[in-house]
């Protein structure tokens, strides 16, 4: 364990970036570890640096409980990606699937996404994909995804009480489940995301995470889930590709 940058000038090792500010206790020293105390590196602590190398402060050690850094950064990120349980069966409901996948460019250029969506009550058996907006990241690119999606079950759904309709979500991208739940924290982002979260009110959802790049296929999540991340490469070569070919490279 290390104490890395500092937060004020007078510090060793200080960034004037936020990003470049590596928080107090971090198990290594990649940039966005989680701080383990929740405390960034402060005067205070700077005169003991070279003791929290080797130990946690007393901090962290009051706020953990004792427990060791790798077990409280192992329950974090279960915090993080935990879901609530999934919902009992009800006959009463409409079930719709979605499952999405998106896929990005190396320089965020070129953005597509793919679907597969089923229904029985509402008829629904639609495999889709398509080019997406420029994405600012990989997140937003499976945002908009997903977006895609809701507007076909929308479409499909039409006037029928949303209140009596479950929709089950495989989706494996962290970021978008909690954007799902309300979760978003940039606010960069928050103005796309609220818009899918108002697409999606009145329906009862069931969302489920979906390890991804996986030689799984076992379920038939995962199989699903491969073939939606397949489709939505195939578009972005291709799309490369045809930029190659009209610039003449």
């Amino acid at each position: 364990m290390k104490v890395v940058y500092a937060t004020t000038v007078q510090q060793k090792h200080y960034r004037n970036t936020v990003s470049g500010r590596k928080l107090h206790l971090s198990e290594s020293t990649t940039r966005g570890d989680e701080t383990l105390c929740g405390a960034l590196v402060d005067m205070e602590c700077r005169d003991k640096h070279e003791l929290n190398t080797r130990k946690r402060c007393q901090n962290c050690v009051q706020l953990n409980n004792g427990t060791h850094p790798s077990q409280v950064s192992k329950a974090r990120k279960e915090a993080r990606q935990s879901l609530p349980d999934k919902l009992p069966y009800d006959p009463n409901k409409y079930t719709v699937t979605i499952n999405t996948d998106a896929s990005l460019s190396g320089d965020c250029s070129i953005a597509a996404g793919a679907w597969w969506i089923k229904s029985e009550h509402f008829d629904l058996a639609v495999k889709g994909s398509s080019l997406l907006p420029p994405a600012a990241n990989s997140s937003i690119a499976e945002l908009l995804t997903f977006e895609k999606a809701i507007d076909v079950v929308n479409a499909a759904v039409g006037d029928f009480p949303r209140d009596r309709v479950r929709i089950y979500i495989n989706i494996d991208s962290v970021w978008v489940i909690n954007a799902l739940r309300g979760l978003t924290k940039k606010s960069a982002h928050r103005k796309i995301a609220q818009a899918v979260q108002d697409k999606i009110k009145g329906y009862e959802l069931d969302i489920r995470h979906v390890k991804a790049h996986t030689n799984d296929l076992s379920t038939k999540r995962s199989w699903v889930n491969d073939w939606c991340d397949h489709q939505a490469r195939q578009l972005v070569r291709e799309e490369i590709k045809n930029r190659r070919k009209a610039h003449g490279s």
